[in-house]
């Protein structure tokens, strides 16, 4: 409801309304993710890509003739 009358308000006057900024939002979402570890690939994850990798190569080996 609120967001239709919001689109409808905004299309029916031709009025353009500036973006919102949140500043408390970025400030937040920035620190959780300043503080949040890289990510490790694990040996799991690292055999999959060996897997993907040759089954792309032998892939492109037989479409070529």
């Amino acid at each position: 409801g609120a967001e239709q009358s919001a689109l409808l308000a905004c299309t029916q006057t031709g009025i353009h309304e500036d973006r919102l900024e949140m500043d408390n939002s970025k400030l937040f979402f920035q620190l959780y993710f300043d503080r949040m570890p890289q990510p490790v690939t694990g040996p799991v994850t690292e055999a999959l890509l060996h897997l993907v990798d040759k089954v792309n190569v032998a892939g492109a080996n037989n479409g070529r003739m």
